[in-house]
């Protein structure tokens, strides 16, 4: 994708793609399909799959508006643990409670729960600080793509407005 993207030149002289520039190309539904990426599956790896081509990951990045594929692609099971010790003293701590209904039971409620001072009713369930980042991390895993038979016709369009862009 980089390769297609504008340069821009920084103060010292050097160039470098220019990717906050982004060219919206309007997708009908009937163009795209929703797609759950595995473990460890990367955009290269599902463009292969389902283009042929690993050439092809910058459209999976481009429809879900993922610009930096290091924070808002999904991270390994793995990884993912060994994150989260990072950012939390106790991974298996209570990170939130949620209600029956999904909703999250307020602050003043949980400092309750935690202190003792009120029982946890039985439909209120305790979300942990990994089942928290399991679930922030599964919602990445629901991606859109572009179905095959569109992707030459979107890659070709997407090359002749950035093409014209070069022009100005």
């Amino acid at each position: 994708m980089f390769k297609k993207q504008n340069v821009i030149q920084y103060i010292n002289g050097e160039n470098a793609a220019n990717i906050s520039q982004r060219i919206i190309i309007p997708l009908k539904q009937q163009e795209l399909q929703h797609y759950f990426v595995q473990d460890y599956k990367k955009p290269e790896q599902i463009s292969l799959d389902l283009y042929d081509t690993p050439n092809y990951h910058w459209t999976i990045l481009l429809v879900n508006n993922i610009i930096n594929p290091f924070h808002n692609w999904p991270l390994s099971n793995e990884t993912l643990v060994e994150v989260s010790k990072n950012k939390y003293n106790d991974i298996y701590a209570t990170h939130h409670y949620l209600t029956a209904d999904g909703y999250i039971v307020d602050e003043l409620t949980t400092n309750d729960y935690d202190t003792n001072l009120l029982p946890i009713p039985p439909d209120v369930l305790i979300v942990s600080n990994i089942d928290y980042e399991i679930e922030l991390n599964n919602k990445k895993r629901d991606i859109v793509v572009i179905k095959p038979k569109f992707v030459k016709n979107f890659v070709n369009k997407y090359e002749k407005i950035q093409e014209s862009l070069r022009l100005i």
